[in-house]
Formats: C-alpha cells, sequence, structure tokens
C-alpha cells in the first residue's frame, strides 16, 4: 500500500522505493498542499492590503469587502482584487462617493463591479465626502 501520511512520506528514505504510482499520488497531495498554503497566504495578504490603505473610511469598507468575500476568490479573482488595490485612494474615494463615474476599463473588473455593488447596497450613504 501507499504510504497515507505526508509526515510519513516527507522523509527522503521513505520515497526511495516507492511503488511509481504512490510516489504520483504523494507528488499530487504534496502540490495540492503546497497550493493551498499560497493561496491562503495570498488571501492573508491582500486582506490585509484591503484593511491598511491609511484612509479610515478605505480601510473599513475594502476590508470588510475582502472579508466577506475574499475567502471564496480564486487565483483570478484574487488578480483582480490585486488590480483593484493597486489604485490610488483619491480616486476610490471620488468613485465611491460618486463624485465621478469610474472609468471603464477599471469597471470591467469583475471584483471592481462588486465592490461598487457592495459600497451602494451594503453602505448606501455610509461613505459620503460630506
Amino acid at each position: 500500500g501507499c504510504v497515507t501520511s505526508m509526515a510519513a512520506a516527507q522523509a527522503p528514505a521513505a520515497l526511495v522505493g516507492m511503488p511509481s504510482a504512490c510516489l504520483r499520488q504523494w507528488q499530487i497531495r504534496s502540490y495540492a498542499a503546497e497550493a493551498s498554503v499560497e493561496i491562503v497566504t495570498r488571501r492573508k495578504r491582500l486582506l490585509w492590503r484591503a484593511r491598511s490603505r491609511g484612509w479610515l473610511e478605505l480601510d473599513v469598507l475594502m476590508g470588510t469587502f475582502a472579508d466577506k468575500h475574499i475567502h471564496d476568490f480564486d487565483d483570478e479573482k484574487l488578480d483582480l482584487l490585486h488590480e483593484v488595490l493597486e489604485l490610488e485612494n483619491p480616486d476610490l474615494f471620488k468613485w465611491f462617493t460618486g463624485q465621478v463615474e469610474v472609468p471603464e476599463e477599471i469597471a470591467s473588473n469583475e471584483v471592481m463591479a462588486m465592490l461598487m455593488e457592495y459600497v451602494k447596497s451594503d453602505h448606501a450613504g455610509g461613505l459620503s465626502d460630506k
């Protein structure tokens, strides 16, 4: 039988002489575990960035949005969130308060569209330029 414990298979000696089917199964599990750790780490990093913009209003708004959605985001949506987090605070504030229309190239970002909907529905009147 194949070694079922990842810990038991960590030692190089455990890999020597392992049947190829078992070795492949171990490699797949090992890769999946690494990918899982990587996406969790990435989510934590992006969540911290969403909460730490330097503007209290944006910290709260973007942090609560990220708290609500980030755990469901795959790599593609995490890339889109990263793009949103790269945007400048004054621009985001103007878009969220409706002072300026969101440019089409930014509005077409699915996560930005979700964030704008979040601002309208969950924080109607809660983010103001007054």
